[in-house]
């Protein structure tokens, strides 16, 4: 598998190294392996205490990133983390795979950042696999996040077996260690805050004809020791020279301070002093305690520690082939193959996965486009496709339906247009659910689900609702800068459907290869429950106005002057001089329209016109297929902008017969003549001439009604649309399980 770990080298860690960091922070694997590269960027220290260095050093990690991907032009399979404090950036980078090992406790160190374990658990979320080093902290995180993750795996560290197990005691110990009177007690590693002077001090006591070697760095957190002519520290020695020195120990230690966080440490340089054949005496640390209790011996206080340093000494060489057993198992190449196994299981897993999905959506106002998601996420066969909805803005109504439906949703409000600031949590919560396709739905949601995918790597699915420039909600606003963006951004989508064919062949024509362009009609559920009489009676006896027995006519949509209401209104007129007991059904808010009060001014227009006792406003409402059974014939006087309208859809589901304007997309659904009458748009008096010729023939409107029934079996079924759009998803995911091709 193709592994790019990525592993930051702070600049005071060390320096020299560092400064070589400069020149060149890319490494392949130790042993020339393929497949595994580690990065190593030197970034800043001091990142917790001011916010820009940390802003830097996330750029810095960010551009080392995207320069190795470029490098090797594709995303790598896997991406591998053992730090959660870089989670922004860990966020952005594309891979197929990502995964975290936790090689400590690191949220409660004390150089973590106020957030870190939220910063954990962001990481946690996004991560196909999580693998802990140390059996404590595995238990801790596995219950820690036990709802955000399934299971923390469990990866002990390995041991050189044959470095270590190399020195036998009939080679010359290093001089410094040689003169050193016996018995020899050594440690080897960092000498710091955990070590406990406490420990040293009392055997050094107890045992003053012993040497203590302590071998490693001193840091200036260790605490001060007493001065003590039998302990005697050695310095930092090179790893190739660790045997020899381990080899003239008669008793190797572990003297950890217990404090909080040291019971989650598992120090690898166990299992380095068994590969040496040595005894080994240390602290009441969890994880050597569960793990080597037959091997390793444990002192409980400080005076225990030493008693058991003396037994081990008077043991001898007795029991060193059993120790170099114990370690034997547990190489470094027996870790590397379980951690493999671990990533191809992981691999596999999320192979065998259905496609994650998620509908980005603005989210203020309940449209067409909404509704066609809702639709659409419910229908969803859900062993090929996962669907969830994330929007951009906190509409009541939009809020409502999606929770009604029990889809997975979530909302991370834009402070405005321009807050494109938007993508960094956007890409953090689509990694958390493991999305695999972002499907947007309008100019809004395009550039923000764009360019998560032009930083993230996650491909772009976009649906034309509308033309953007033809998606105009109020009169006298222009959209010509959301359309010129559209234009300069639709190739970053790895898909566009068009849910009308007059929208594909107009994107086509602007350049966009046509194999990209896929015409999918809309769809709606087919199988629901009609109204009964009784929920009919009930729905006009909460309009009176609506009265006993006239003919109804309706019209339901999100009112706007480009739906065309204000045509409808001027046309009933002529349909009331010749039916006066007939009543016009207006259903729908104008809470697209920002600038005014647009219902009022469709009631001030029935006014103007002698109608308004025969005009029925209701605002918005959730039962739409109970407002729609009500009306005898629907209309839908657009004037321009449709793609395909759910209305008109659902209006043929219902066996209703529909009167139309001719404009793109009515056109597709209503064939005239055969399930509806088509008019032209914004003619009124052709409007009420076409409704008038349905009313005053029954028997036709309901064979039209009859006729759009058995069309929308045929050709608008959710399920068919559902089934093209995990085509869809199934192609631009590199899957090939289905086929996608333009509706005909």
């Amino acid at each position: 598998m193709d592994v790019v770990c990525c592993a930051p080298v702070r600049a005071h860690n060390a320096l020299l190294r560092a400064i070589g960091l400069l020149f060149s922070a890319r490494e392949t694997s130790a042993h020339g392996l393929p497949g595994l590269t580690i990065l190593r960027p030197l970034v800043l220290p001091f990142e917790n205490r001011f916010s820009f260095l940390r802003r830097l050093n996330h750029l810095i990690l960010f551009d080392c990133l995207q320069r190795e991907i470029r490098r090797r032009a594709a995303i790598p399979e896997a991406l591998l983390t053992n730090s959660p404090f870089f989670a922004p950036v860990f966020s952005c980078l594309p891979a197929r795979l990502r995964a975290y090992d936790i090689m400590d406790e690191m949220t409660r160190s004390a150089s973590a950042p106020r957030n870190a374990t939220e910063l954990e658990r962001l990481v946690v979320a996004q991560c196909d696999l999580v693998t802990a080093g140390t059996l404590s902290v595995s238990r801790l995180k596995s219950s820690q996040y036990a709802g955000v993750v399934d299971g923390v795996r469990y990866v002990p560290c390995g041991v050189d077996m044959g470095h270590f197990a190399s020195t036998r005691p009939s080679v010359p110990p290093p001089p410094d260690i040689a003169r050193l009177p016996k018995p020899v007690v050594g440690f080897f590693g960092a000498i710091n805050e955990r070590v406990d002077p406490e420990v040293l001090d009392t055997l050094a006591r107890e045992m003053p004809g012993a040497s203590i070697a302590l071998i490693g760095p001193v840091y200036q957190r260790f605490p001060a020791l007493g001065s003590r002519p039998n302990v005697h520290f050695l310095g930092l020695k090179p790893y190739s020279d660790l045997p020899r020195y381990l080899a003239a120990f008669d008793c190797a230690i572990i003297p950890y301070r217990l404090t909080e966080g040291i019971e989650f440490v598992q120090p690898v340089k166990v299992l380095e002093y068994l590969a040496g054949g040595k005894p080994v005496v240390s602290t009441n640390i969890p994880d050597i305690a569960e793990l080597y209790r037959s091997t390793v011996r444990i002192g409980k206080d400080p005076a225990d520690f030493a008693a058991k340093v003396r037994e081990a000494i008077a043991e001898g060489p007795a029991r060193a082939a059993e120790y170099r057993l114990a370690a034997s198992g547990r190489g470094w190449e027996e870790m590397a193959r379980e951690f493999a196994g671990l990533l191809r299981d992981a691999a596999a897993r999320r192979q065998a996965r259905p496609v994650g999905v998620t509908h980005l959506l603005h989210g203020v106002h309940f449209g067409g486009a909404e509704g066609v998601v809702i639709n659409l996420c419910r229908a969803h066969h859900p062993e090929r496709c996962g669907a969830s909805i994330l929007c951009l803005g906190n509409g009541k109504i939009v809020q409502d339906r999606i929770h009604a439906a029990n889809i997975p949703a979530a909302v991370l409000e834009m402070r405005g247009k321009a807050d494109l600031a938007v993508v960094f949590p956007v890409i953090a919560r689509l990694r958390a659910w493991k999305t695999g396709v972002i499907h947007t739905h309008s100019s809004r949601t395009n550039l923000v689900g764009r360019l998560v995918s032009r930083l993230a790597g996650i491909p772009v699915v976009t649906t034309v609702h509308t033309a953007v420039e033809r998606d105009i909600n109020d009169f006298g606003r222009s959209n010509r800068l959301n359309a010129w963006i559209e234009r300069r951004t639709q190739r970053w989508s790895a898909m566009l459907l068009t849910v009308s064919a007059h929208n594909r062949r107009e994107i086509v024509r602007t350049g966009m290869p046509e194999d990209r362009v896929v015409h999918v009609p809309n769809g709606v559920p087919l199988m629901f429950s009609r109204p009964s009489a009784g929920e009919l009676d009930a729905a006009r006896r909460e309009f009176p106005a609506l009265g006993a027995g006239g003919p109804i006519v309706g019209m339901l949509a999100s009112m706007r002057p480009r739906k065309g209401p204000e045509v409808l209104l001027r046309a009933f007129p002529a349909i009331a001089r010749e039916f006066p007991g007939a009543r016009l059904l207006m259903v729908g808010s104008g809470e697209f329209v920002e600038s005014t009060d647009y219902l009022e001014t469709l009631k001030s227009l029935a006014v103007s016109l002698g109608i308004p006792e025969q005009v029925v406003f209701t605002g918005h409402r959730d039962d739409t297929t109970l407002m729609l059974a009500l009306m005898d014939t629907v209309v839908l006087p657009s004037l321009f902008g449709e793609g395909l309208p759910l209305v008109i859809l659902e209006a043929m589901a219902l066996a209703k017969p529909v009167v139309a304007s001719r404009t793109e997309g009515n056109d597709e659904a209503v064939r005239d003549g055969v399930n509806g009458l088509l008019a032209p748009a914004g003619d009124d008096a052709a409007l009420s001439e076409a409704i008038l010729s349905l009313l005053r023939d029954p028997a036709r409107a309901r064979s039209m009604g009859e006729e759009g029934r058995r069309i929308a079996e045929m050709e608008y079924d959710i399920a068919i649309m559902a089934r093209r759009y995990e085509a869809a998803y199934s192609r631009v995911t590199e899957r090939d399980e289905l086929r996608i091709t333009n509706y005909e």
